[in-house]
């Protein structure tokens, strides 16, 4: 199994990559909107408000629960991916959540701002003054709502394993790339559990040897 992550600018075809990859993979895809409605649903509609206007919301404790939302955020998170055989995620810090995992793979997608301003007027018919505050917004979010949970930048170039810049790669080149990436990942994770198995059967034998030969000794000196 894997867990893809995906961090994506505004206008970065991101979402579009994430929709193609779990069409491609047959797997479940976990976005904000996803998040909203099956982690919290039994929210109220105003912390519900309260969260999606304030990052920091997600710090304060639930209703009658000593959890906080991020809590809930992140243990939803891994117990959705625990459950599935592969997993996309879009946005929610995923890739700070399962950046230790050795089954993650963390992608970051953008473009250039004359690439992602010009894609922006045409899907919403706005001008190019209009697009460009509109892709300020979105960044400012998406990298206030990882700051203010995790405490990371969203430009930290630890925090990824693949970067692809989408100003000349096509939504099907990049998921070539992340599939190509998905596959070496798998084998590798194959191997180590490969190897991990006949340590754990040399150790065995080795400690079932080490039986005998003291019910030897002991019979010895019967």
């Amino acid at each position: 199994m894997a867990v893809i992550t995906i961090s994506r600018q505004c206008g970065s075809l991101g979402d579009e990559l994430a929709n193609y990859l779990a069409s491609k993979l047959g797997c479940g895809l976990v976005t904000r909107d996803f998040a909203f409605e099956h982690f919290f649903d039994g929210v109220s509609d105003d912390d519900k408000r309260q969260l999606e206007e304030s990052p920091k919301y997600f710090l304060k404790n639930m209703a009658d629960s000593e959890i906080t939302y991020k809590d809930k955020l992140m243990e939803e998170l891994t117990d959705i991916a625990d459950e599935s055989s592969n997993l996309i995620v879009t946005g929610l810090g995923g890739c700070v959540v399962f950046g230790a995992r050795q089954d993650s793979i963390n992608v970051k997608v953008g473009a250039s701002l004359s690439t992602r301003k010009s894609r922006v007027a045409r899907q919403y018919n706005v001008d190019d003054e209009q697009a460009e505050s509109m892709l300020m917004t979105a960044d400012r979010k998406h990298k206030r709502f990882v700051s203010s949970l995790y405490d990371r930048d969203l430009n930290e170039e630890s925090l990824y394993d693949l970067v692809l810049n989408t100003d000349r790669l096509s939504v099907e080149e990049c998921a070539d790339a992340v599939m190509a990436m998905l596959d070496r990942k798998v084998q590798r994770l194959k191997i180590a559990a490969q190897t991990l198995e006949e340590k754990y059967q040399h150790i065995k034998a080795h400690f079932r040897g080490y039986q005998v030969e003291l019910i030897g000794l002991s019979m010895e000196n019967m």
